[in-house]
């Protein structure tokens, strides 16, 4: 059995499922809307092994089934079993399974509309629900990252957060797949489209648990604007898109704009972080483009030239007197002549190592001191007669 059809009976290793409706078809494998034996929906996903073209689709859709089963989070999909068929019959997922024909994974089904599906019925939302959108899809992603490890969904969009009936949104499909298994019509189709909803670090293969944050909130402009993310305005000179032009609301718009950052060092932290930032929106205010930004303390540009006259000069005199004395010269008196391009050197390699110390002069001062004197202990500690 290669393939189901709506009103057949699959036989799994928990439960027996009557196939309801088929959700969605791909290259690789079909989703079905099912019911098990008590009347509990659940979705089916197939993936048909005689359409698979390499062993990374294997191990992404066996990705999948291993973060839902490690999982217990009230907003994500439950894990309910995952198997394989050979001959009519379910078995476990072991080596050799993989020539069984089509592997099975089956999750509890949610109830409700993507926000793809809210955007495109042109759902009138209220800031508030808007915010609640945010908040819930935060907390979600602020469990998902702070396990050990932590995981990161790496494909946010609005396809894969559902809002339900009971208003709690729904986070789904795990294992970043469906760019390769490519379930249903519209993943299938729109591929290309959600790479606009990933940053540039995921697009070069360095995904973060920020990279979900980014993705998150090109969502919710998504959803606010109606707009895809290639149609959003940007500022040519960050690249960044500009969130005050799509969201009104004060409370989302500093939070977004954090989230929204492109360049990964300087976007929130984490999902904990955002969601206190949604609490509290003005510990997020910055300083306008173009503002006067107080200058980090340095030494001035006089210092810092002599400090590099010193330790030139100094280690010059050094090289000089003992090319020119080595041979006229004792040990000792060779010796003595030290301190007089010794402490110099310091001074000026002290000085232009505290050049951007928050206060450049006093790191000299206790630079300088400590080297003299440990070199002063050193040397008349070896010739105390000096």
């Amino acid at each position: 059995m290669l393939e189901l059809d709506p009103g057949q009976v699959l036989e799994g290793l928990k439960h027996t499922y009557l196939i309801e409706a088929e959700q969605g078809r791909g290259g690789f494998g079909i989703t079905w809307k099912a019911s098990d034996e008590d009347g509990k929906l659940v979705v089916v996903k197939q993936l048909r092994l005689d359409k698979v073209d390499s062993w990374k689709t294997l191990e992404l859709f066996h990705r999948e089934a291993e973060v839902l089963e490690s999982l217990n989070h009230p907003q994500i999909p439950d894990y309910v079993e995952f198997f394989a068929l050979a001959d009519g019959k379910a078995i476990p997922i072991e080596p050799g399974a993989e020539n069984s024909g089509a592997l099975f994974l089956v999750q509890r089904f949610i109830e409700g509309k993507t926000l793809a599906q809210l955007r495109a019925e042109k759902t009138h939302l209220e800031p508030a629900e808007i915010r609640s959108i945010l908040r819930q899809s935060l907390e979600v992603l602020a469990y998902l990252h702070e396990l050990s490890p932590p995981v990161i969904h790496r494909d946010i969009h609005p396809k894969n957060l559902i809002l339900g009936p009971d208003s709690k949104v729904y986070l789904i499909d795990f294992g970043a797949m469906q760019d390769r298994l490519r379930f249903g019509d519209e993943m299938g189709s729109t591929t290309v489209g959600t790479f606009g909803f990933i940053p540039l670090e995921q697009s070069m293969g360095r995904a973060q648990p920020v990279s979900d944050l980014y993705a998150l909130a090109m969502t919710i402009l998504n959803l606010v604007s109606g707009r895809a993310p290639h149609e959003l305005p940007v500022d040519e000179m960050t690249g960044k898109v500009k969130v005050a032009e799509v969201v009104s609301d004060s409370a989302l718009r500093g939070v977004l704009d954090a989230m929204a950052e492109p360049i990964v060092g300087q976007r929130i932290k984490s999902a904990r972080a955002a969601l206190e930032a949604l609490d509290n929106p003005t510990a997020l205010v910055k300083a306008p483009v173009g503002a006067l930004v107080r200058p980090e303390p340095t030494a001035s540009i006089t210092a810092r030239r002599i400090y590099r006259v010193l330790a030139g000069s100094s280690i010059s005199g050094a090289v000089l007197t003992y090319a020119i004395f080595f041979n006229d010269l004792s040990e000792t008196q060779l010796v003595a002549f030290a301190p007089f391009w010794v402490y110099p050197m310091v001074i000026g390699l002290s000085g232009i190592i505290s050049e951007r110390r928050p206060k450049p002069y006093q790191s000299l001062v206790v630079y300088s001191v400590v080297a003299i004197a440990a070199f002063s202990f050193f040397l008349y500690g070896i010739f105390p007669g000096l």
